[in-house]
């Protein structure tokens, strides 16, 4: 048994090295760098050796299940956790190996190309944007979060977003690849011929200028980009606050009284520090706000008393007639002690709701935990914040899981508010990795768009993000404190804002095309894309006789 166990070990050794390389580098443990070479050892496997189906599969299985590990360790008792967790990483790891093995089709059908790498990193991205579905999606893992800690090479997402850095990270992977092969048939070079070698050469060369391309234009963009030329500096303060009071407390009625006079006590002190805004996480105040009169007053007397804005984390209801809508939202509270309220536009399916639950009942039944459905909000007009000369400049804020959706934050971004706003409750999560996970997306809409990120947490990370990337406030998991950083804007909207959607659109027609080829090519034998459109576009008979 342990002698075929051995063999088993040794002739997956290589895939062992790529799945646990491309894993850890999600964990932000200091080798985000691996992402860079991770998938190079399973592009071998593909190109070079027979790699069954049943490897594949169980290679994004172990993917999945190392990266989204957090979701099993859920800090308080809820039933049928780990039943989410695996749920979950079978639905994503059937999709990404669906999308490969139909994509290997459909390509080959209509493009006659076979090199399994490249037509690996195509499906992947496609997977990844397919993922922004505001119903069922979960964009979570994408090739380029764990460069997010390098705001150098994650500048050109300004111009093409943060699926065009996923496609380069595969790439070079691919490069890296092909580099190597290249090189190791040249040092078996007894067995080939020169001409061989002579044209390897040429190909490691281009390979490696290819690389040298993409990392220069990166850099150099960081470098010389014309939005940071234009960012400019104001005089608004705006503090962040991270109460620290854990999720297992917050729900406790002898705790809520806690939670009401830290946030009180501390926005107070932010207005004594000469702060115009404070902002405070998700569900900061774990009851219907507009439903507890005298707490709604509280606040409305601080922020006009203390000439400061408020927003914070609550839950909203609606009532209508017969119906009932349960938002996740974010109330501002203005200086002049009136307030707004923004609800979540992107829930979390299975979380805050359950896809399709009116019309498959059992859902609700199978998945208890999920509470009320929430409903989902509306994009707005963004809110309105002064500085002390009544200067204005406006808002988003965002809650939690948003800001993982690219396409979200980039619709607000069209509207050009001047900073975006991120409140968030990870406590769920204890001391794993999902925080700085999640700190990172929002360090790679700060470069979308060009706009500061303020981010509010409840026990960590809260953090302030300005808009090359870098994190200039932080405070880790367990402080109770304030962080500030004065306001700098970029009053203007990056090529990804204005334009950078178009290409993921038509990315994802192609991949549409790709996937129906595959589909036609499946269920007729006999089918042949290029007979099929000559068949489209040629006139027909009774046209041409006219």
């Amino acid at each position: 048994m342990n002698k075929k166990l051995l063999e088993i070990f040794q002739k997956n050794f290589l895939i062992l090295i790529s799945l646990v390389c491309a894993s850890i580098s999600f964990l932000f443990i200091g080798v985000n760098f691996l992402i860079f070479a991770a998938f190079i050892p399973l592009f071998y496997y593909l190109n070079e050796k027979k790699i069954s189906a049943a490897q594949i599969y169980l290679y994004f299985l172990a993917f999945y299940g190392v990266t989204l590990f957090f979701i099993n360790k859920i800090s308080i008792n809820v039933r049928f956790s780990y039943l989410t967790y695996l749920a979950l990483i079978f639905a994503l790891a059937t999709g990404a190996y669906l999308f490969f093995g139909i994509f290997k089709r459909g390509i080959y059908k209509f493009f006659q190309l076979d090199d399994l790498p490249f037509i690996f990193i195509l499906s992947q991205i496609l997977f990844e944007m397919i993922l922004e579905n505001k119903y069922l999606g979960f964009p979570w893992i994408t090739a380029s979060l764990p460069t997010a800690i390098y705001p150098a090479f994650i500048s050109v997402a300004s111009i093409f977003g943060t699926y065009f850095i996923s496609f380069e990270v595969y790439l070079i992977n691919y490069l890296l690849y092909k580099i190597i092969k290249n090189a190791i048939i040249i040092y078996l070079q007894k067995k080939v011929s020169i001409s061989t070698v002579i044209s390897r050469q040429k190909h490691i060369i281009i390979y490696i200028v290819i690389l040298i391309l993409i990392f220069t234009f990166n850099f150099s963009w960081y470098l010389f980009n014309p939005y940071d030329s234009k960012i400019e500096k104001t005089e608004l303060n705006i503090f962040v606050g991270q109460p620290n009071i854990p999720l297992n407390f917050k729900y406790r009625h002898e705790f809520f009284d806690l939670a009401v006079s830290r946030i009180s006590k501390m926005s107070s002190f932010a207005a004594i520090q000469d702060a115009d805004l404070v902002i405070w996480p998700e569900s900061a105040i774990p009851t219907y706000l507009k439903n507890k009169r005298e707490l709604l007053e509280q606040f409305k007397k601080i922020s006009k008393n203390s000439k400061l804005g408020i927003v914070l984390g609550t839950p909203d209801l609606e009532i209508y007639k017969d119906s009932i809508s349960s938002f996740n939202s974010a109330f501002y509270f203005t200086k002049e002690g009136e307030y707004h309220i923004y609800h979540k536009i992107q829930l979390v399916p299975f979380g805050e709701f359950i896809p399709f639950a009116n019309k498959i009942k059992f859902l609700r039944a199978l998945i208890p935990e999920a509470g009320i459905d929430q409903t989902f909000g509306t994009l707005g007009s963004p809110f309105i914040i002064t500085d002390k000369k009544d200067k204005p400049y406006s808002f988003y804020p965002t809650i939690c899981f948003e800001m993982v959706f690219t396409n979200n934050i980039r619709l607000m971004a069209e509207k050009n508010p001047s900073f975006l706003i991120n409140i968030v409750n990870d406590s769920w999560y204890d001391d794993t990795f999902e925080h700085e996970q999640h700190l990172y997306h929002s360090v790679l809409r700060a470069v979308e768009t060009k706009k500061m990120v303020y981010r509010s947490a409840t026990t960590g990370i809260s953090a302030i993000i300005d808009q090359r990337g870098n994190i200039v406030r932080k405070m880790h998991q367990g402080e109770e404190n304030l962080i500030s950083y004065p306001l700098s804007i970029y009053n203007g909207k990056t090529f990804y804002v204005k334009f950078g959607w178009i290409w993921i659109k038509v990315y994802k027609y192609l991949g549409a095309f790709v996937l129906l080829t595959a589909i036609l090519s499946i269920l007729f034998s006999k089918f042949s894309i290029v007979k099929f459109l000559t068949k489209i576009l040629i006139f027909p008979k009774f046209l041409r006789k006219k």
